[in-house]
């Protein structure tokens, strides 16, 4: 069974209105989502105030995530295949790759967003679409395929940081790119390996189990 968890981006399209009603009626202010390969869900609200207070480690306040330059992306996707256990043989559809750095020169970590499952029985209820708008905003909802904290970095609740970081720059980022925002993120983490702690303190809401299916090609496999 794998745990899906979920985050809603900051300032959702209009387009998507279904989604952004639904977080605004339900946590009256925007949240960051993410989905993972695990069988629950979190949700959680910002409040801009709690950072400015909460104190951080020297290593965060020199901590940025940023998109991956062109000329960066074969070191990138070297990184991934050899060091993530999944390996990385591409993104389906519209992606990002994104680099987590310390003195704007260290990587430290990586982060890959690629399009959403198509369906997800654990996230599909809880949006509250209907089939055709599904089809219809599916667009809006991007996947955390990847995320690797390099084996030679060990620093405590740096994952966490780097999720929070990424997120709140992830639909300025896709909306440049792609020239629309996201309004959902979500990511699937294998409970036989994490418990996706990191996730839950990056402040994602856990959503259910999935049943493990994976698409390959134009079928789906376990």
């Amino acid at each position: 069974m794998v745990k899906v968890h979920t985050t809603l981006a900051s300032k959702a399209p209009s387009k998507s209105s279904l989604i952004s009603q639904r977080i605004t009626l339900k946590f009256r202010v925007n949240l960051f989502c993410l989905k993972d390969r695990l069988s629950c869900n979190y949700a959680y609200r910002p409040d801009p105030a709690t950072y400015q207070e909460t104190w951080v480690p020297d290593w965060a306040s020199c901590l940025t995530v940023r998109l991956v330059r062109s000329d960066e992306r074969e070191r990138w996707r070297t990184l991934m295949t050899q060091q993530h256990y999944l390996g990385f043989r591409g993104s389906v559809g519209e992606s990002l790759y994104d680099v987590a750095e310390l003195d704007q020169e260290n990587w430290v970590a990586l982060l890959g967003w690629a399009a959403a499952a198509w369906m997800c029985r654990a996230r599909d209820p809880w949006i509250g679409w209907s089939r055709p708008q599904q089809w219809e905003r599916l667009r809006f909802v991007v996947n955390n395929a990847r995320f690797l904290i390099l084996p030679d970095v060990h620093i405590p609740n740096l994952a966490s940081k780097v999720l929070a970081l990424n997120c709140r720059r992830l639909a300025d980022d896709w909306g440049t790119v792609y020239d629309h925002r996201i309004a959902l993120a979500e990511t699937f983490v294998d409970p036989s390996r994490f418990a996706g702690t990191a996730y839950q303190a990056a402040r994602w809401q856990c959503l259910g189990h999935t049943r493990g299916f994976a698409r390959h090609q134009h079928h789906y496999v376990r």
